[in-house]
């Protein structure tokens, strides 16, 4: 489980370490171990990118299926991944019921029926395992939010309602990108009732009030700041305006009609942003294709007084 930055790495690394060492519960711990070897890599192997996920099932293992496992670093430094070494991963997985017995070597596409079944019993288990196996928590950017990386869609639905049905709002992404499923929880209340529910209470504490901290250190802007910046714009499209009068002038009738039709609503609405301008012009237009069609027009005028060919590319 790695972080893109400290601020959340921390909080995400006290989350798991809080979670890896939650205490026991011979009812819910077949539940959680089959929920984090869902999660892992390899196919003869169970690889984890997150060493307390690894931990967690070492432990779960011995105690569940009275098999040995140890827990190694593999992978590049930079981007380590953990291996639960045991004697038969194949066999693991075919005893935890993660196996397609209609189609040998594939894996089940969700959670198997015995898990599901037990999602109103268990489900604090169930998404404990999906964030020790694939979570981090954001608290740079604008809105907090808890995100788990699911290997399937099937998955991510199973732990989106195991977090609704231990009490918080879980709701799944697909990310065009990349073609992965998440699960994300969103806001700092919604995080920290997240995680007081799976187990981790001191990570809720530390993250709520980190958000908190940072809320207050972050000073709205002053009055003198954003008259200075209207001031700015304000004089920005002063300036333009007269260009555009003054391009025009220069070109007469030589003006191509696309740029004469934007240069006269930029005269018409001498104070309006480019977002404005492109949602007056027929058809409408971006604010780039604005911007670039009054630079192009300003730009034809000046090849023209300096004796260069004033014809239009466009």
């Amino acid at each position: 489980m790695t972080g893109v930055d400290g601020d959340f790495q921390s909080a995400t690394d006290m989350a798991a370490q809080e979670l890896c060492t939650a205490p026991r519960d011979d009812h819910a711990d077949p539940v959680e171990l089959v929920t984090l070897v869902r999660f892992a890599a390899g196919d003869d192997a169970l690889i984890f990118g997150s060493k307390a996920a690894a931990q967690r099932v070492s432990a779960l293992l011995a105690g569940q299926l009275k098999a040995a496992g140890r827990v190694v670093v593999v992978g590049p430094r930079a981007r380590p991944r953990w291996q639960v070494r045991v004697a038969d991963a194949t066999g693991v997985r075919i005893r935890l019921g993660l196996l397609d017995t209609r189609r040998p070597g594939r894996r089940v596409q969700g959670l198997p029926p015995e898990v599901i079944a037990r999602l109103d019993r268990d489900p604090a288990a169930i998404a404990r395992a999906a964030f020790l196996a694939a979570g981090t928590i954001h608290l740079t950017g604008p809105l907090p939010r808890l995100q788990i990386a699911c290997p399937t869609l099937a998955v991510a639905l199973a732990v989106a309602g195991a977090l609704r049905r231990a009490g918080t709002d879980g709701r799944v992404h697909h990310h065009d990108r990349t073609g992965t499923d998440h699960v994300v929880v969103a806001g700092i209340d919604a995080v920290a009732a997240a995680l007081a529910a799976i187990g981790a209470p001191r990570a809720a504490q530390r993250a709520r009030v980190y958000w908190d901290d940072r809320r207050r250190r972050a000073r709205p802007p002053t009055r003198e700041l954003i008259a200075a910046n209207t001031g700015r714009a304000q004089q920005a499209a002063t300036t333009q305006v007269a260009l555009v009068r003054a391009a025009l002038a220069v070109l007469g009738d030589q003006v191509p009609d696309h740029l004469a039709a934007i240069a006269t609503l930029r005269l018409q609405h001498p104070h309006a942003g480019m977002s404005t301008l492109g949602k007056l012009a027929t058809p409408p237009l971006s604010k780039d294709t604005i911007a670039g069609r009054l630079r192009r027009l300003i730009a034809l005028a000046d090849r023209h007084t300096t004796g260069g060919d004033p014809s239009e590319t466009p």
